[in-house]
């Protein structure tokens, strides 16, 4: 075969060859790094229903850069569903928000936000503040993909301004961990204790009982402060109220999307009595220390 009739078949292998190259290098380029953010709550004494819209999260980047993103619940939602271990997931989307982030925030809308009170009262929820950003380290790229576990707790969240603004205000406390390490604390708490009169004070057993949790070991324990000009130097980091299963009859508590670490775990019969922008004197009747390993269970009885 002569080169002058071989040419056209080499000329349509190369470029064959050429546009497969091409392909492989834009499907390289559309590679996209994934965030799987979900999110839970913790309980509160205050109110049975917690209802809210979250339409979006903000990341907040290393150099200071906040990406906004759209989450698929612009409706509002009882945050209360997704106690105890259930989760709503935000978001889970490819992203091209190529950068190193340190901090997390969801963005909430009170339009039409409600509680719904134990005596049945519904009172608007006024978000006074989108709240601080809950810290983790954590970069986004082609190769990077990331699920957070986000948890609002509604107990340090929520303002009581019933009697002077007629509503409750809302000043988001969160905390996140990466999905992939996080662990769970839980454990029982003694019938005694439950039932000891200078627990349950006339009121119905398990109400106010709580325990709360605190990074790092030997913390001495105080109630959650932060009202802008006093913020109390070892505040709880979340919460966790006494559970009665009426089948067995235990009373339990549990703590999950926990990162791995050290921690102080106290007792409370008065967490109805808090409130998160001052000073209640708590009183907490017993604490212990505990350690949490990478997406294991930790259990702590008291």
């Amino acid at each position: 075969m002569s080169a002058a009739a071989a040419s056209p078949i080499f000329f349509f292998r190369y470029l064959q060859m050429g546009l497969i190259a091409i392909a492989t290098g834009l499907l390289l380029g559309a590679c996209q790094g994934e965030l799987v953010v979900d999110l839970g709550t913790s309980d509160t004494d205050a109110v049975e229903q917690a209802v809210l819209a979250v339409p979006s999260i903000d990341l907040l980047s290393s150099s200071g850069n906040v990406v906004n993103l759209d989450t698929d619940h612009t409706a509002s939602f009882n945050l209360l569903n997704y106690s105890e271990g259930d989760t709503l997931r935000l978001i889970s989307a490819d992203t091209d928000d190529d950068d190193d982030f340190i901090g997390i925030r969801p963005r909430v809308d009170d339009t039409d936000a409600y509680v719904l009170t134990a005596d049945g009262d519904r009172i608007p929820i006024d978000v006074f503040t989108q709240g601080d950003y809950a810290t983790l380290s954590f970069s986004l790229d082609d190769t990077h993909s990331v699920a957070l576990a986000m948890h609002l707790e509604l107990r340090f969240s929520l303002i009581d301004r019933v009697d002077s603004l007629g509503v409750y205000q809302l000043l988001p406390v969160v905390r996140v961990v990466d999905a992939d390490s996080a662990g769970t604390i839980e454990g029982t708490l003694a019938d005694a204790t439950i039932e000891d009169d200078d627990c349950h004070a006339d009121r119905t057993l398990g109400t106010g009982v709580a325990i709360y949790l605190y990074a790092g070991s030997g913390i001495t324990p105080t109630d959650y402060v932060d009202n802008g000009a006093v913020v109390s130097s070892t505040l709880p980091i979340g919460s966790a109220s006494a559970r009665h299963d009426d089948s067995s009859g235990d009373w339990s508590y549990r703590f999950d999307d926990v990162a791995p670490g050290t921690y102080t775990l106290a007792l409370t019969c008065e967490a109805d009595a808090e409130d998160p922008t001052a000073s209640d004197g708590l009183n907490f009747i017993a604490s212990a220390d505990a350690t949490v390993e990478t997406a294991e269970t930790t259990a702590v009885d008291f």
